[in-house]
This record gives structure tokens, C-alpha cells and sequence, in this order.
């Protein structure tokens, strides 16, 4: 727009005479200047192209100019490729410019030979500030067009969770890359999982400092296509993108984890994983019991257990694997310990979804059994139960002998369960290593034990549903409740023999009656006992914890004798040797 300028007369001149010599030169004065605007070259105005984050833009002019409206506090990148034969770089600045450069204040820059050329920001707080930034794509060899894609970052779908499942995405010729946030601590050593196929696919990870951050792609901490793993060196918010270099279809997962402490598990309190795909706990088993840990959820998860805790990396954090169980969804995987075979001890368990992958959270669920209601007597009365959605397994013992016909019956309501039977032999097993495995049924099934012991009985509720289920154990061809029908007077299995630590006795009466033991060392001489007391009949088991009855010390390793009494008699003596 033009300024108005008003006349004046000449300083110290007059209005008739001198009026012809200034207009004069005014005239020369305004010819001039039309001179020097026809001799000025007129120049163009500078455009610059709005890019919507996520959504990718042609261009085939170079250098060509572009806007990105960042309002959002998370790491955001811009990135451009071009054909195989060409190569084209990426410039971020802070403001507009005058031609020819547009463009003013450069921030970062990336003009690599082959591949996504990109500038990554860092907006978390402390660092850049929100508003309207500039770019320039330019191509310095070649002669084809490019794709250039700006994301912004923001919300859940931009942040990458620790142990959660891994990130699903397909590539394809439009797309060239994809930011996210995720918080790392200083000195943890994580795992990036990273599975591509199909294209060209590089994962980078960049690590922000205090201030404006603008990078281009060499300034990453790392770049990979397969998984690797990294220990950040300060805490905060880390930029990780992912990039198409070559343009092709393909598609990839990723993720991030760590080894975390692992939670406890109360027996019979069932816990929920949340939102992570692994997630580790410790159960600790003291009765020389059979144990269980189960897990249901609608993804695939599976359960494995470890007996030590170890240094590992992200997803084996831990130990010497025992047990697995990876039954296909949806049914309850479970892993089961036999400690009357074994020392009681604390063990590990890993709880994940199949190949870190899926959704939701699964229902965790252990039994520690250890009393005496935890013993399915045989011709006992039946076991009544109800199970909800809370609920994920329970867990018995049954003493069965070697040789003798059984009936099984398991009839449930209302309810997907099932009944797994696990041999005495086995120490540790999965779902898979039942020997018996049966649905409900309201006919008793029969079972001839294979060998004398006590065998590991779970029920599981596969479907989540509420409901409830019988429960009875017969021995002989039993087609139904006999009264009074009950086992033998006797001394059973010491277990485990050799022992290291505790001992449990097995026995079984058939009325009620006082029962006590007696340990006698070699020579005849009583250096424990544990004091008879009232029993009921049925099966039983009894832990000894391998002190002396005089003095409490542990007892020196050896051979030794175990006598039972029933109501002041002997009834049986069995050999017990003890570890050191």
C-alpha cells in the first residue's frame, strides 16, 4: 500500500516564477522512480504445502516448501523418499523466510545417500515449543518424485508401553515412517522386540537433551531391523520411529520390555495380569502338597515355571524353565508341582501371552493346597464346589496304589470344568502332562492307577462361567455310594526318600484312632517323634521337619527308622534315609 504525500513550497522560493522549476522537478523526480520499478525483476511469492500428520503427500518439485502444525507435547518426525535411482534430503526450520531460501532458522537436517532421509522433535515438556514449523524437501540427484509424511505423535496410539504387547502395523508405498513415545530408566537394560517382513523396515531409537531438540536420522542411538536390546544412560521420554526405506509392502511388530521384580501370588487369591503381555510372579510352597498355577484369559496365554531366579534378558528374565504349558486359546493353561516328591521351596512363574501377542488381560490363579481338606479321600464323601469368573483352578491329592481299579466321578454345572490327573512320578508338568483329562460326565469313568502314590488331582474352569461340580473318587468297580466303605489301616510312602530337609509321612486309617510316629537312629534309639494325636479315617499325610525332640538341631545326615503308632501299638516301621 502507498503513502499520500502532500505538497509544499519550496524553502525560501516564492509561488510565481519558481512554480514552473519545481514542478519541473517533481517531474524528473517521478520518471525516475517509474524507471527504476520497470527495471526491478518481479519475484515470486514463496507457497508452502500444509502436511496433516499421518497422512503422506507426493511432491515432484524440488526444493519444495512445507508446513507442520505441532500441538501436541510428544515427539513428532518428518521424513521424505524418493525412487531407488534418486536421492532426496529433509530440512526442519522455525519460521518463514523471504525468496529465495522461504525459509529461516534451521533446526535439523538429514541428507543421507539412499533410504528415508528425516528430522525428528522432541515437544515433551521442557523442550520445543508447540506451534508452526517449516520444512524442505530437496532432490540433489535424480529425477523422480517423492513421498514425504509428517507424524505428530499423540495419545495411546503414539506411546509404546513396557512389557505390552507389541504394536502391529502394515507398510506399503505411501508410508514412510512412524513416531512414538516411551518413557526409559536410566541403567535398565530393555529389550526391543522387532519382527519385520515384506519391506525395508529400520527401527531408530533418539534420546532427547534439555532444550530444543531437532535431529536428523544419524543422531539415533541405535538403528536395527531385527531385536535388539539397549540400556539408556538418563530417564525421560524417548523418541522411536520406524521407517520404510525402500517403499514396499510389508508389515512389522514391536514392542518394549524389561525384567521386573516378580509380584507374589497368594494361594487361592486369584490376581489379574493387566495390560502387560508378561507378567512374573513367585509362589511360595511350604506343605509337601501338589501345587498348581493356572491362567485364562480371551488371548492366547501360556504359563511356564522357573525353580531359580537369575540375570536374563526381556522375555527370559529368569532361571531354569521346569514346566510349560501352552495350550491353544481358550482353555486354562496351568503348571503343576509335586512336592511330596521334592524339597519345598519358592519357584518362579512367567505368565505371557503367545508370541507377545493379543489383547486384554488373563486371570491368574494359584493353590498351594497343605491341609487336609486338600485330600480327595477314596470312598469319601462327595466334593461339592462352585467356581465363577473369579476363579481359575483348585488343586488336590489323591493316594492311589498300583494296580486297583477306580471310579472317577466329575459332573459339573453350568460350567466348562475339567478333571486333569497328574502320576506321582511326575515332578513338574504342564497342562499337556495329565494323564487323564475328562469333561463332565454323569457316569463314573474308571482308572487303574499305574503305579502306588499320591497323584495330583486339578480342576480347571475353562470358560470363565459360574457354576459348580461334584467331585468323588471310589476304588473297586463302584458305581455309586457305599456307605461306610473306607481304606486300610496303614502305613504308607515317606516322600521324599532320600529327604534333604522335611519329610511327609503317608498314611491311611480306616477308624478313628491316635496316631503318632516315632524316628529311631541305627541303634534303636528315638531322636524325634511327633506326638500321636486324634484322626479321622481316610488318607492322611504328615510333614516332619527333621529336628530332634531334646534338643530342636537338625538331624545329622544318615539312615534312620520311622515307627507308626496307631492307639499305643505299632503298626509299621519304614527306613528313611537323610541327606546332607
Amino acid at each position: 500500500m502507498r503513502k499520500s504525500v502532500s505538497r509544499r513550497a519550496w524553502p525560501g522560493g516564492r509561488s510565481d516564477g519558481l512554480g514552473a522549476t519545481t514542478n519541473l522537478w517533481a517531474g524528473t523526480l517521478a520518471g525516475a522512480i517509474a524507471l527504476v520499478l520497470i527495471a526491478a525483476p518481479a519475484r515470486a511469492a514463496c507457497t508452502y504445502a500444509s502436511l496433516a500428520s499421518g497422512t503422506a503427500a507426493a511432491t515432484s518439485s524440488a526444493p519444495q516448501l512445507f508446513t507442520l502444525n505441532q500441538s501436541v507435547n510428544w515427539w513428532t518426525a518428518i521424513g521424505v523418499r524418493g525412487a531407488a535411482a534418486d536421492n532426496w534430503n529433509m530440512e526442519v526450520f522455525r519460521g518463514a523466510g523471504v525468496q529465495p531460501d522461504c525459509v529461516t532458522g534451521l533446526l535439523g537436517s538429514s541428507s543421507r545417500s539412499a533410504g528415508v532421509d528425516f528430522v525428528i522433535g522432541d515437544f515433551n515438556a521442557g523442550h520445543d515449543a508447540l506451534g508452526l514449523y517449516y520444512a524442505r524437501a530437496t532432490r540433489v540427484a535424480g529425477t523422480g518424485s517423492a513421498a514425504v509424511e509428517w507424524d505428530g505423535g499423540g495419545g495411546a496410539a503414539n506411546t509404546l508401553t513396557i512389557n505390552a504387547p507389541l504394536v502391529q502395523r502394515t507398510a506399503g508405498a505411501g508410508d514412510v515412517l512412524e513416531v512414538w513415545d516411551v518413557y526409559l530408566s536410566a541403567g535398565a537394560l530393555y529389550t526391543f522386540t522387532f519382527n519385520a517382513s515384506g519391506a525395508d523396515l529400520r527401527l531408530l531409537l533418539f534420546q532427547s537433551r534439555p532444550g530444543v531438540y531437532w535431529v536428523g536420522r544419524d543422531s539415533a542411538q541405535f538403528e536395527t531391523a531385527v531385536t535388539r536390546t539397549f540400556t539408556p544412560s538418563a530417564s525421560g521420554y524417548y523418541g522411536l520411529v520406524v521407517v520404510n526405506d525402500n517403499g514396499a509392502a510389508g508389515s512389522y511388530s514391536v514392542g518394549i520390555g524389561r525384567c521386573l521384580p516378580p509380584d507374589d501370588l497368594l494361594s487361592g487369591t486369584p490376581v489379574a495380569t493387566g495390560g502387560v503381555a508378561e507378567k512374573l510372579y513367585q509362589v511360595n510352597q511350604h506343605e509337601a502338597f501338589w501345587t498348581a498355577i493356572g491362567a485364562r484369559g480371551t488371548a492366547n496365554w501360556n504359563v511356564r515355571a522357573d525353580t531359580m531366579q537369575a540375570a536374563g534378558e526381556y522375555p527370559d528374565c529368569f532361571g531354569s524353565p521346569v514346566a510349560t504349558s501352552a495350550m491353544a486359546a481358550p482353555s486354562v493353561d496351568l503348571v503343576v508341582a509335586n512336592f511330596n516328591n521334592m524339597v519345598t521351596t519358592p519357584f518362579l512363574v512367567r505368565v505371557f501371552l503367545d508370541k507377545d501377542l493379543g489383547s486384554g488381560s488373563a486371570t491368574v490363579e494359584w493353590d498351594g493346597a497343605g491341609k487336609p481338606e486338600d485330600i480327595i479321600l477314596v470312598n469319601g464323601a462327595t466334593i461339592h464346589r462352585t467356581t465363577g469368573a473369579g476363579d481359575v483352578l483348585e488343586c488336590w491329592d489323591v493316594y492311589l496304589e498300583a494296580g486297583v481299579s477306580y471310579q472317577v466321578f466329575f459332573d459339573a454345572v453350568n460350567v466348562g470344568a475339567r478333571f486333569l490327573l497328574f502320576r506321582p512320578s511326575l515332578s513338574w508338568g504342564g497342562r499337556g502332562d495329565a494323564a487323564a483329562q475328562w469333561s463332565s460326565a454323569s457316569a463314573a469313568r474308571p482308572y487303574i492307577a499305574p503305579e502306588t502314590g499320591w497323584y495330583g488331582v486339578v480342576v480347571v474352569n475353562d470358560d470363565g462361567g459360574s457354576g459348580s461340580y461334584d467331585l468323588r473318587v471310589m476304588s473297586g468297580n463302584v458305581a455309586a455310594v457305599v456307605p461306610g466303605l473306607r481304606p486300610p489301616t496303614q502305613f504308607g510312602a515317606i516322600t521324599p526318600n532320600p529327604a534333604l530337609d522335611a519329610a511327609v509321612f503317608s498314611f491311611s486309617l480306616h477308624d478313628a484312632a491316635d496316631v503318632g510316629f516315632d524316628i529311631l537312629d541305627v541303634t534303636g534309639r528315638r531322636v524325634s517323634d511327633i506326638p500321636a494325636r486324634p484322626w479321622e479315617p481316610g488318607q492322611w499325610k504328615l510333614k516332619w521337619s527333621r529336628t530332634g525332640s531334646t534338643d530342636g538341631r537338625r538331624l545329622a545326615p544318615g539312615v534312620y527308622f520311622v515307627r507308626m503308632r496307631v492307639d499305643h501299638r505299632v503298626l509299621a516301621l519304614r527306613k528313611l534315609t537323610l541327606l546332607d
